[in-house]
C-alpha cells in the first residue's frame, strides 16, 4: 500500500486559506461576546458604586458626594474627578470620598473594564510630553508631585466643589451652584429616579474609547442599567451638538455646560420647568 507523502503547496495554502477564514468569521463574535462581558462587569460596578453612596448617606445624614469640581469656571464635564494634586492643594474630592470613608477599596470598581484611554484606566502610567495628564495612579498618589486620579464614571453635576480642597482637618469642602451662589452636596431622598452615576462621557468622541454603542447608567432609586447612544445622540440633542474636539481638553469649555446639563436659570438661579442635557435624557430612560 502506497503511502501518502507530505503536503503540497497548494494543498498548505488551502488550509492556510481555510483558517484564515475562520479566524475572520470568529474575531467578532469573540470581540462582541468581550464586550457583552465587559459591559455586565461594568454595570456589576455601577451597582457597588451605588450601595457605596447610599452607605455614604445613611452614615452622612443622607448627603452623597457627587458633582463636579469648581476653580475659576463652571466646567459640568469635569465630574470624575478623585483626587486633586497641585501647587495649591491637594485632596479626594466627589466619589474619591468614598474611598476616604473606606466604603469601597477595590480599585478596580471605580474603572469600566472597556476604556481605552489612559486617563480613565485603573492605575495607569503616563508618557512623554504629556505624563501628568495621561498617567492615573491608583492608589491616590503622593501629595505634590503633580498627578491626580481620575475614576471611570462620571457623577450627576448638579454642584461644583469649589477648588483647591481645603487641607485635611483644617476645614469644610465649599460647594457652589451653577450661578456661584453657596450649596450644599445633594441628598439621597431628593434625587428620587434621576441619574446619579454613568459611564464617564465628555464628548461624543468619548463613547469611542469605550462601549461606543451607549454607557451603563446608575439611578438614585437603586436601579442600574444600560441606555443606547440613541437616547442621547437622536438628532438635535443637547449632547450631539458637542463638535468633534481637536482634543479632550477643548471639551472643558463653560459654553458647553449646557449639552450636559441645563437645569438651573443662570438669571433667577431657580430650577427649570423643562430641564434638557445629558444627563436629562438620561433620566428619561
Amino acid at each position: 500500500m502506497r503511502r501518502r507523502g507530505a503536503f503540497t503547496l497548494v494543498e498548505l495554502l488551502v488550509v492556510i486559506g481555510i483558517i484564515a477564514i475562520l479566524v475572520g468569521l470568529l474575531l467578532p463574535t469573540l470581540s462582541r461576546a468581550k464586550e457583552a462581558a465587559n459591559r455586565t462587569a461594568c454595570l456589576s460596578n455601577m451597582r457597588q458604586l451605588g450601595t457605596g453612596l447610599l452607605e455614604y448617606s445613611v452614615k452622612y445624614k443622607g448627603y452623597i458626594p457627587i458633582g463636579y469640581m469648581f476653580k475659576t469656571t463652571h466646567q459640568r464635564m469635569w465630574n470624575y474627578a478623585a483626587f486633586y494634586n497641585r501647587p495649591d492643594g491637594y485632596g479626594a474630592v466627589i466619589l474619591g470620598w468614598l474611598v476616604d470613608a473606606r466604603l469601597i477599596r477595590d480599585g478596580k470598581t471605580y474603572y469600566c473594564p472597556s476604556e481605552t484611554n489612559n486617563q480613565w484606566l485603573y492605575n495607569a502610567e503616563g508618557g512623554g510630553f504629556n505624563d501628568l495628564i495621561s498617567a492615573n495612579p491608583w492608589p491616590f498618589p503622593v501629595a505634590g508631585n503633580g498627578k491626580e486620579t481620575r475614576f471611570g464614571y462620571a457623577t450627576r453635576p448638579v454642584v461644583g466643589w469649589q477648588m483647591p480642597p481645603p487641607a485635611p482637618g483644617t476645614a469644610a469642602q465649599k460647594f457652589v451652584n451653577i450661578t456661584g451662589q453657596p450649596a450644599s452636596m445633594p441628598k439621597w431622598t431628593t434625587l428620587k429616579n434621576k441619574a446619579i452615576l454613568a459611564d464617564a462621557c465628555v464628548t461624543p468622541r468619548h463613547l469611542d474609547t469605550r462601549h461606543k454603542k451607549g454607557v451603563n447608567v446608575m439611578y438614585a432609586n437603586g436601579g442600574a442599567k444600560w441606555v443606547p447612544k440613541e437616547a442621547f445622540m437622536y438628532k438635535g440633542a443637547d449632547f450631539a451638538l458637542i463638535p468633534e474636539m481637536a482634543s479632550e481638553l477643548s471639551a472643558f469649555n463653560a459654553t458647553y455646560n449646557p449639552y450636559h446639563l441645563n437645569d438651573i436659570s443662570q438669571i433667577s438661579g431657580k430650577p427649570l420647568a423643562n430641564p434638557t442635557g445629558l444627563w436629562i435624557d438620561y433620566d428619561k430612560n
